[in-house]
């Protein structure tokens, strides 16, 4: 077997290892405290390969585990942080039906016709994951537009609306 799939198959096999923690937290059946603590020895294994690899003979190899390495702060986020989850399989399913809507229309035309789909489908989709009217809120944007009014709505959420949203 050479490097580079040594490498491949060795690190899957610690991410799957700290990926499958999530399961029972999400499930109740551990804290995240539990999860910190059982995920740190794999982290550590993790990042112990990544050092040893810095210097492959694989540029592949050596240029993934410095890319990984600086960017390690945010790689465990979800361990530590509650709402943050491990894969982004959530956003994958969201651009879904953009990229049916790219396919089946063959594209837009233009550049502003890209932007336009984009900023449409973004309000969309956050509308639908905060279930929130999207006609409502293009309703209240073009008439604070139209009148000037400031702020003009949101899809950012506040804390407060976090926590209500949370608790209902």
């Amino acid at each position: 077997m050479d490097l580079i799939n040594y490498f491949q198959l060795y690190f899957a096999s610690i991410s799957e290892r700290s990926f499958v923690f999530g399961i029972p937290l999400r499930q109740g059946k551990i804290s995240r405290k539990k999860l910190i603590e059982l995920a740190q020895p794999i982290i550590k294994e993790m990042r112990t390969f990544l050092q040893q690899n810095l210097e492959a003979p694989s540029k592949a190899v050596s240029k993934f585990s410095k890319n990984l390495l600086r960017k390690w702060d945010s790689l465990f986020t979800f361990i530590y942080h509650e709402g943050v989850e491990p894969t982004n399989n959530l956003a994958e399913r969201l651009i879904r039906s953009a990229v049916l809507s790219r396919k089946i229309s063959c594209c837009t035309r233009s550049k502003e016709g890209q932007l336009l789909l984009a900023k449409l489908l973004t309000v969309f989709q956050t509308c639908r994951i905060q279930n929130r009217s999207t006609l409502e809120f293009f309703r209240a944007a073009i008439y604070a537009n139209h009148h000037s009014l400031h702020p003009c709505p949101s899809l950012l959420l506040t804390r407060k609306e976090i926590v209500i949203r949370k608790v209902a």
